[in-house]
């Protein structure tokens, strides 16, 4: 049976309406969210879950509506700044989901490295901001009110380092699993039919833009323990095509060995190399590059990445990265089409379902 865990924020506001903003009392969302997690996690965590959240989104908030205040005397000048000043200045959506999001984050943010691996507590939290980001649907001032919110700058960098961190340990214990032949859950199928329908949207995007290139040899950066996205990128191949994998960690590249030789893909290879570090020599006769999301922890890193690729990528191929756009881009670092420096022909792909990642793609046209 499915186990749940409720978040109460059962504060002073929920508990007499009153003292509630307007935006919360029109909440679209419930005063409870459900989540499902493993069924071996037990209540005691779930009660301790629900008190950190309860006292972090006390002092969250209390902190969301200081720095709103900051902002708005900056404005306006010294005048005092009421609670009906703050929600006509910022929209009741961007407000709400400050409210709601920022306790979450901050709970994340101050996980020890070793309580990121998969467990009923970090598990249900990072769905939860993952449910929060994609239940929205705001305008792009609203999120640019949302990721210029000193709250959220406060402790950005260190959500994108640890959603990181926390999505590897998901991608190793899945890994682990099915090589135990342990019985996958609920959860774990849905997210590789999220694997399906990404690979599915960027590889109809390639196509299109390739147009009359055939790609038959492709290079996946960042392939992670469960090399997911090359199993469905080679569907996509002709008979004669190949994938080869890279990714940094050597327990990545052990566990992606190990998956590969129980489902017997005999075009898939993978390699121990860091970004920075692939050569012309490995990407020879490459015709397609795939930059992983979470390779590159910021903007500056990507773009030495880019630029190194571009330097070493074989001339008429194509560079594939994953992006993120509207709140995603709390979860994954942004890569625009400045980032793509000296590639030719740069275009940007959305999809439709605001659960995938958006693509950019640049084809190198000038010499190695």
């Amino acid at each position: 049976m499915e186990a749940s865990v409720a978040f109460h924020y059962n504060d002073s506001t929920a508990d007499n309406p009153d003292n509630m903003s307007d935006c919360m009392k029109n909440s679209t969302f419930s005063k409870t969210l459900l989540l499902p997690y493993e069924p071996e996690g037990s209540q005691k965590a779930v009660d301790e879950l629900n008190t950190v959240l309860v006292e972090i989104r006390k002092t969250s908030k209390c902190s969301i509506m200081e720095d709103n205040r900051k902002v708005i005397k900056k404005a306006r000048g010294s005048n005092t700044c009421t609670l009906k000043r703050f929600i006509s200045f910022y929209p009741s959506a961007v407000t709400e989901f400050l409210q709601l999001a920022v306790p979450l984050i901050n709970t994340i943010v101050s996980l020890p490295v070793n309580q990121l691996r998969p467990n009923p507590i970090s598990s249900s939290l990072l769905m939860s901001l993952r449910n929060l980001i994609h239940k929205q649907n705001l305008q792009e001032n609203e999120v640019s009110l949302i990721l210029s919110h000193s709250a959220i700058r406060r402790c950005h960098k260190n959500l994108l380092e640890k959603f990181s961190l926390a999505e590897y340990f998901w991608e190793v214990d899945f890994a682990e699993q099915i090589i135990s032949g342990k019985k996958l859950n609920e959860q774990d199928s849905y997210s590789y039919d999220d694997y399906e329908s990404c690979v599915q949207f960027e590889m109809n995007c390639v196509k299109k833009y390739a147009k009359n290139i055939s790609i038959r040899k492709v290079a996946v950066i960042g392939s992670g323990p469960v090399p997911l996205t090359s199993v469905e990128v080679l569907k996509h191949l002709p008979q004669s095509g190949v994938v080869t994998n890279y990714d940094c960690s050597e327990e990545a590249v052990r566990l992606s060995k190990i998956l590969i030789e129980m489902e017997c893909k005999e075009r898939l290879f993978v390699r121990q190399r860091s970004a920075l570090s692939i050569s012309a020599k490995d990407l020879d006769q490459v015709n397609l590059v795939y930059l992983a999301a979470l390779v590159g922890t910021d903007k500056k890193e990507k773009e030495n990445i880019i630029e190194h690729l571009y330097s070493v990528m074989s001339m008429g191929s194509i560079l594939v990265a994953r992006t993120s756009v509207g709140l995603n881009r709390l979860l994954y670092a942004e890569l625009t089409v400045e980032e793509f420096g000296h590639f030719d022909d740069v275009q940007v792909f959305h999809p439709t379902d605001d659960a995938l990642l958006t693509i950019i793609c640049g084809r190198k046209c000038g010499k190695r």
